[in-house]
């Protein structure tokens, strides 16, 4: 954290799982002033109401939609900002679009300006995601930061998702190669952890079902696996990429199968009530409405992390560790709520 001392960090979509997560990180820095960025002034004031009379954190509510305007001299950037919830994504696509696509030109737009106005270069991380690498996999895949050769079919219920976010890697390379911006791109696996406001997806969905003592039901098992990582690790991998990345590279943020975090969402599900029932000695059950008995999970992929890995990162937290600690987090906020 010293690496960021007497820096001035903006981080935009910071309501969300990774944004806030981030704030709080850089804020044990008494030495860092951190702008966070977030549509809703009164989300971004229940979130970060712990920090209302710390200095060094400004809140801006703005939408990304808009051109930007900060009169702080900004060292870096983290663009968060855009939807990730599949009923956003099936139901409000241009919600998610729209973000994604002028939300980074504005923010590649500001960066410029400030450039041409005081000479300051700030580094832009860019927030992708393992969707720009498809999911057409017939096998269990390794992906490298170069297979990015696979897509989602265009007329597919994520493509508003996937394939913006493979615009938004383009637009922001092309804006370092003609305009020398400093440029990092972060690819994140399915990242889980606390937060403060709770992610309309199905791991959050579990969990607050088993802390209220209801059964966890499935449709069917044998779910594809995915290439989860906890909050802090990816935080820290986040910040690495951030100081010793390469300009106009990408990096997976990932565990490539590290500490068992190469997990189905129903193997995540198992491992919820077990935890639930051990912290809180409940009797839930996961419950499925149609079992398979084959064991025959449809493929996965592996997002490959030896790239951020060279930087001297690495996966600290295991599935079951992170999954505990998630739940003793949101138990806390539900014990402080009485």
């Amino acid at each position: 954290m010293n690496d960021f001392n007497e820096k001035t960090i903006m981080i935009t979509g910071s309501s969300g799982l990774i944004g806030s997560n981030l704030v709080k990180s850089l804020l044990k820095n008494n030495n860092t002033k951190v702008i966070a960025v977030g549509r809703n002034i009164k989300k971004l004031n229940n979130i970060f109401y712990k920090y209302k009379n710390n200095s060094n954190l400004i809140l801006l509510e703005h939408d990304i939609c808009s051109p930007i305007k900060v009169n702080e001299k900004i060292d870096y950037v983290f663009h968060a900002a855009g939807p990730i919830a599949g009923n956003i994504i099936r139901e409000y696509p241009m919600d998610v679009i729209l973000p994604n696509i002028i939300g980074t030109i504005n923010v590649l737009n500001f960066i410029d300006e400030q450039k041409k106005c005081n000479g300051i270069n700030a580094k832009l991380i860019v927030f992708s995601s393992a969707t720009v690498y498809g999911n057409k996999y017939k096998e269990e895949s390794v992906v490298t930061e170069d297979k990015t050769y696979v897509a989602d079919d265009l007329d597919a219920v994520n493509a508003p998702y996937s394939e913006s976010k493979r615009m938004v890697e383009v637009i922001a390379k092309s804006f370092s190669k003609q305009k020398d911006i400093d440029v990092y791109i972060a690819r994140f696996s399915y990242v889980y952890g606390y937060a403060s406001s709770l992610p309309n997806t199905a791991f959050y969905q579990f969990i607050k079902e088993a802390l209220a003592g209801r059964d966890i039901i499935l449709k069917n098992s044998d779910l594809p696996k995915r290439d989860n990582i906890y909050i802090d690790d990816a935080i820290q991998g986040l910040l690495t990429v951030a100081l010793k990345g390469e300009k106009g590279q990408s990096y997976n943020i990932s565990t490539n199968r590290e500490a068992e975090n190469f997990a189905a969402i129903d193997e995540m599900a198992e491992i919820i009530v077990k935890v639930v029932n051990e912290i809180k000695n409940t009797n839930i059950n996961l419950l499925y409405e149609k079992e398979s008995n084959n064991n025959n999970r449809s493929s996965g992929i592996v997002l490959c992390n030896d790239k951020l890995s060279a930087l001297g990162w690495k996966v600290n937290t295991s599935l079951e560790d992170g999954i505990r600690k998630t739940v003793k987090n949101f138990i806390d906020d539900l014990e402080k709520s009485y």
